[in-house]
């Protein structure tokens, strides 16, 4: 095995194992503590998605005061080139226990002769059960939120099972969902027929023709908004989540630069102080004919190399530590975690830049300004 060059940064880390690593330790752990309090927000905003993601395949129109949408403008929506079914529904929300706090599931209120044409759109197929029988009080859900609610076949939801319910009556589980997003549905005909349930509104479902969903969206905004309907479709959801959680990113981005410039701070008084006590080496590396450039080029290798595998350990880190909490945490529970996620290095790529900026500056300005020669008389 060839032997390491004495002037080799990876010499000086095997040489100075106990001021290395603290400084390894530190920088790792911060940016382990940051890509997990980002990505744990973040997957609150991934669970609010992934709970609405039916609208990647239909949109809706809303009544905002009636009961029910202007018939008039539903013919206009049918007979657009870029629909390609238009349903009225009369479903409600479930609640979904989120890790903090919960979230509403939508589930349709679909006629007999629609469950078929809606799964088949959505690409959303039974896994376990059966399709509701009309007029019945079943219902069927998609797998998460089955999970999510810890449901199986043949149980049943709403009061006075669950008094979390909005829903009146009971209805029981027959079908799992599974496909492309999530989806739930009860009998159009139980709802419009149980008194209980009327008035219900009605909201409408539209079924863009194969790759026109965006098209048909802008159509959408352009048409039904109006006092009297709004349209909730992918564009909207984006915006509301946007809304919901850009306070959030803004209150973790301020902590962050906080926390990175305290930590910053007491690595750099570590990498100076390790420095000055090297200040003899250093002295005599340039009375040997070392150029100044030369040694502030070691020390930024030394610094950079540290601070870049410390933070590319930390992400690895992270990313078992994600893992864990998707398969011990969340699974179970109907969620999502991203594992694999690049999303925090927004946030922690300033860790390893604030660290190698702050301490080669004040370094350079040492070596810029020393004697060597006071430092070897000195020895």
């Amino acid at each position: 095995m060839k032997p390491l060059h004495p002037f080799s940064t990876f010499t000086y880390y095997r040489r100075n194992k106990r001021r290395v690593l603290p400084v390894l330790l530190i920088i790792a752990l911060l940016v382990v503590g940051i890509n997990a309090v980002v990505e744990v927000v973040a997957s609150f905003a991934d669970t609010a998605y992934q709970y609405n993601d039916s609208l990647q395949c239909l949109s809706m129109i809303i009544p905002r005061t009636a009961l029910t949408v202007e018939p008039s403008l539903i013919a206009q929506v049918k007979s657009h080139p870029y629909v390609a079914m238009a349903i009225p529904t009369n479903g409600f929300s479930i609640y979904v226990d989120l890790l903090v706090g919960q979230e509403y599931f939508s589930v349709l209120g679909l006629k007999e002769q629609d469950i078929p044409e809606v799964l088949q759109r959505c690409q959303v197929q039974v896994k376990e059960g059966r399709l509701l029988r009309p007029s019945s009080n079943e219902v069927m859900l998609s797998e998460a939120i089955v999970r999510a609610r810890g449901l199986h076949l043949g149980d049943k939801i709403g009061n006075p099972v669950n008094e979390r319910d909005a829903m009146p009556t009971e209805f029981v589980l027959v079908g799992i969902l599974d496909g492309q997003v999530n989806l739930g549905a009860v009998s159009y005909e139980f709802l419009a027929s149980h008194e209980l349930y009327a008035p219900r509104r009605e909201i409408w479902l539209v079924f863009p023709e194969q790759g026109e969903k965006e098209a048909m969206d802008r159509f959408l905004e352009q048409t039904i908004a109006s006092q009297q309907t709004r349209l909730w479709d992918h564009n909207a959801l984006q915006r509301q989540l946007t809304a919901s959680f850009q306070n959030m990113y803004l209150i973790i981005a301020i902590l962050d630069v906080i926390i990175v410039s305290v930590v910053t701070v007491a690595i750099v008084l570590l990498n100076y102080i390790y420095f000055m006590q090297r200040l003899d080496e250093f002295g005599t590396l340039y009375a040997l004919g070392f150029s100044r450039r030369t040694l502030v080029a070691r020390v930024f290798r030394e610094v950079a190399v540290s601070a870049v595998v410390a933070g590319g350990a930390g992400v690895i880190l992270s990313w078992a530590c994600f893992l864990w909490l998707q398969v011990n945490v969340y699974a179970p529970r109907g969620f999502e975690l991203n594992v694999f996620s690049f999303r925090p290095l927004l946030y922690t790529i300033p860790v390893p830049v604030a660290v190698i900026v702050g301490s080669v500056v004040p370094i350079t300005w040492v070596l810029a300004h020393f004697d060597p020669v006071t430092i070897i008389e000195r020895r």
